[in-house]
């Protein structure tokens, strides 16, 4: 990893000289796109590498340097709590339209559990993205818990919104759909640090 504006802080874990995970975590936010350098930072929160507050202290001592606010606003919505990549990218489109949505929300019943991705601000409205397979059963196994699931739910008041790759690369038709059943969006949409591209435009062109 390059690091910019000079040499990364080094650290000892488990007997490895290696670079403070927040520092290259925040290089990473200076050189790639926002979704990759979120998708990271979730990443490394949720794994425990590093905390959010320690990507708040890596983007005070940029001040003045290249890419500080990009740091800065990567501290400032990076969620330990998403799983994946593919979740990452669902709750920056979700804000970037406008929407305040809570992650990993546990929803309990009659003595049931259930965890959804996310819990739009209206109460009802369960946002759950929809990667490739993700478990050890059986597809068809998989497909009935999930249809279970989901109706159990729906029993209880939700709207149950499942996303793939593809809504995510056309936020507007998502938008439309999430009005449709009803789901207003009530904050300001995320905005980026000018000249911070979403995706990258070269090598993600396809996704817009």
């Amino acid at each position: 990893m390059k690091v910019l504006g000079g040499a990364a802080p080094m650290t000892i874990r488990d007997g490895v000289r290696m670079a403070d995970p927040a520092v290259v975590v925040a290089d990473c936010a200076r050189c790639l796109s926002a979704r990759d350098s979120l998708a990271i930072a979730d990443a490394a929160t949720h794994q425990r590498m590093c905390g959010v507050d320690d990507l708040a202290d890596v983007a005070e001592s940029f001040h003045g340097r290249h890419g500080v606010r990009r740091v800065a606003w990567l501290a400032e919505n990076v969620d330990p709590a998403a799983e994946s990549p593919g979740e990452t990218w669902t709750c920056i489109v979700l804000t970037m339209l406008g929407y305040a949505p809570t992650s990993q929300v546990v929803v309990r019943d009659a003595g049931r559990t259930a965890r959804v991705d996310f819990l739009l601000e209206d109460g009802r409205t369960i946002v759950e993205f929809d990667g490739l397979i993700k478990y050890q059963t059986s597809a068809a196994t998989e497909v009935n818990s999930e249809k279970d699931r989901q109706a159990w739910l729906e029993s209880l008041g939700y709207v149950v919104v499942r996303v793939l790759w593809k809504h995510l690369a056309d936020p507007e038709t998502l938008a439309a759909r999430l009005a449709r059943l009803g789901a207003v969006p009530t904050g300001k949409p995320m905005v980026l640090p000018a000249g911070w591209h979403l995706v990258d435009p070269v090598r993600d062109r396809h996704l817009g």
